[in-house]
């Protein structure tokens, strides 16, 4: 089982779920997309819900060594279960992409679609500013 957490506060949304595959003996991984650094669990018994979620994981999947001391701070304690997950897109990938834009460059005549790989989450991922800026006549 796959948990992806937006934040360390949606931890505790699935903290029953924790429970119900330990209990029937599932493993369970959480991808954690976003630890704030001054995230605090309101109190001591979501800071123990959230640490039971996260010791009870196979693995906890984070996006920085940053965001795992993130989390480790805001549970009071280190966790050996964390694995700080790399982008697999490399800078090669990211340097062809670029050469075949310069070398096929975009020209379109009505809509034009995009795709967003990440979450659509304004709050957290500014999509709405995009947005914004190609709602501009230039664009």
């Amino acid at each position: 089982m796959l948990f992806n957490l937006a934040g360390m506060g949606d931890m505790n949304w699935c903290g029953p779920a924790g429970e119900a595959c330990t209990a029937r003996g599932t493993p369970y991984w959480l991808v954690l997309q976003h630890a704030h650094e001054d995230y605090h669990f309101a109190d001591d018994d979501r800071t123990d819900a959230a640490l039971a979620l996260a010791r009870g994981a196979r693995r906890v999947l984070v996006v920085s060594k940053r965001n795992h001391r993130a989390l480790e701070r805001s549970l009071g304690t280190a966790l050996a279960n964390v694995e700080v997950a790399v982008n697999g897109v490399t800078a090669a990938t990211l340097a062809a992409g670029e050469r075949t834009m310069r070398e096929h460059p975009l020209h379109t005549k009505g809509p034009v679609r995009l795709l967003c790989l990440a979450r659509f989450d304004p709050a957290y991922k500014g999509q709405d500013l995009l947005l914004e800026a190609l709602a501009h006549p230039e664009w």
